[in-house]
């Protein structure tokens, strides 16, 4: 539902991506993959391996989401605070802060970023765009495979930045 994919009216939730990734390799008959996630993407990709072990040979983690734990209050205050800046920024003002957040150093590479979510995002209805950011942020916090890492098989390599302040693992 993100970028230039289909737009799914209803689910956004971390299962969910996962078996559409395991369906998209199955309907190409891939052979041989390694699958690589970033952020979200690490969190759908552990996911996915963990559902079905034999669809991948290798993993690599990119500041995976997925990993972290967050208790009830975590989990309060953080919906809370979305909600309350979401109240007094504009979506291209959220974007703005949290691809700029998202870099150590504010390059050049950043603003070509932002100028191209921006254009992808006034592509979307109003509503539409609102409600998948909050079930994929809602996914990310409600579906956590920490307790279930220690079932994926493949070899994995995982990165991590050290100065990474949008996913401080």
């Amino acid at each position: 539902g993100n970028g230039l994919s289909d737009k799914n009216e209803h689910d956004f939730s971390i299962g969910f991506f996962a078996e559409s990734v395991y369906e998209f390799i199955k309907a190409m008959s891939l052979k041989r993959v390694c699958i690589a996630g970033h952020s979200m993407g690490g969190q759908v990709a552990m996911m996915l391996l963990i559902n079905h072990p034999d669809c991948a040979e290798k993993l690599v983690l990119c500041a995976p989401a997925g990993l972290e734990e967050f208790s009830s209050f975590d989990k309060t205050l953080f919906f809370a605070g979305y909600h309350l800046f979401d109240m007094v920024s504009s979506e291209e003002g959220m974007l703005r802060k949290t691809i700029e957040h998202s870099f150590y150093h504010h390059s050049t590479q950043a603003e070509s970023v932002i100028k191209e979510l921006t254009e992808i995002m006034k592509t979307y209805k109003l509503n539409y765009y609102r409600k998948m950011i909050d079930g994929c942020i809602k996914g990310m916090i409600e579906e956590p495979v920490l307790d279930k890492v220690h079932l994926i098989q493949q070899p994995t390599l995982i990165l991590f930045g050290m100065h990474d302040a949008l996913i401080p693992n």
